[in-house]
């Protein structure tokens, strides 16, 4: 019976102490999940933004593929602010759906541009997994350790 009843209190223990590390560690890939992308979209947009419009404008010239031949600096602009700033976003957890959403978008136009300039998959392919890793953030946000649960205390992403 004693026997019994120790297998029981450890199984009980474990299970709970193997329950609580498994969402500590699902936490845990979030931040890192969110930390890395949002570095990897910090060190690529940067040197787009400091390029200025002549990048820009290069940039925003990839809209015509989906016939926008309006305003290409803006799009570039647009493109370029939105790597750096959505990276420095997730970096520190803030507004993470948002930015992981025009991140997402960015990344759809590359992958389209990479693809319809006939540069194939192996260039494509780096602006996919990013597209993805977007989109993974679009639903599951900052998590634990970000800024949106600090400022957004109604937010319950535990």
């Amino acid at each position: 019976v004693q026997t019994c009843a120790l297998r029981s209190l450890y199984n009980n223990i474990l299970i709970k102490c193997i329950g609580f590390l498994r969402k500590e560690c699902v936490k845990m890939g979030n931040l890192i999940l969110r930390m890395g992308i949002g570095l990897l979209f910090i060190m690529h947009g940067y040197p787009k933004v400091m390029a200025g419009p002549e990048r820009w404008e290069a940039l925003g010239n990839t809209m015509q593929g989906f016939g926008i031949k309006f305003a290409p600096i803006l799009w570039g602009a647009a493109a370029s602010f939105s790597e750096f700033i959505g990276g420095v976003l997730l970096v520190i957890g803030l507004l993470v759906r948002p930015s992981a959403f025009f991140l997402f978008v960015t990344m759809g136009v590359a992958v389209h541009m990479h693809l319809s300039s006939g540069q194939g998959f192996d260039i494509a392919s780096h602006a996919m997994a990013l597209g993805v890793a977007s989109l993974s953030l679009i639903f599951s946000g900052a998590g634990k350790y970000g800024l949106d649960r600090i400022i957004f205390k109604g937010s319950k992403e535990d």
